[in-house]
C-alpha cells in the first residue's frame, strides 16, 4: 500500500525510510546504480549498514533487481541496483 508524503516522497507502507528513499531514488533513476551512486544520490560519501540491510529488504520484497559483477576489488565484486517496474 502506498501513501504520500509533503516532499513528494512515496512511501511504502512497512519499509523504513533508507529503504524508501534508496526505492524513490532508483525509481527516479531508471537503470543500473553502483552503491557509490546510490550513496552519492542520496548526499553521503558511501551507504550504512542501515543502508544496505534496506537494499536487501526490497531485494527480498522484490522491488529491486540486484546484479553482482565481476570486479578487481578486494571481494571480488560490484554490486549494482536498480528498481523493477510495475
Amino acid at each position: 500500500m502506498l501513501r504520500f508524503r509533503g516532499n513528494g516522497l512515496i512511501m511504502n507502507e512497512g519499509l523504513s525510510i533508507y529503504a524508501n528513499k534508496i526505492l524513490d531514488l532508483l525509481r527516479q533513476r531508471g537503470e543500473w546504480m553502483k552503491r557509490s551512486e546510490i550513496a552519492k544520490g542520496l548526499g553521503r560519501k558511501r551507504l550504512t549498514g542501515s543502508h544496505l540491510t534496506a537494499l536487501a529488504i526490497l531485494e527480498e520484497r522484490k522491488l529491486i533487481e540486484v546484479e553482482k559483477r565481476p570486479d578487481n576489488r578486494p571481494i571480488g565484486l560490484i554490486f549494482f541496483y536498480r528498481a523493477i517496474n510495475d
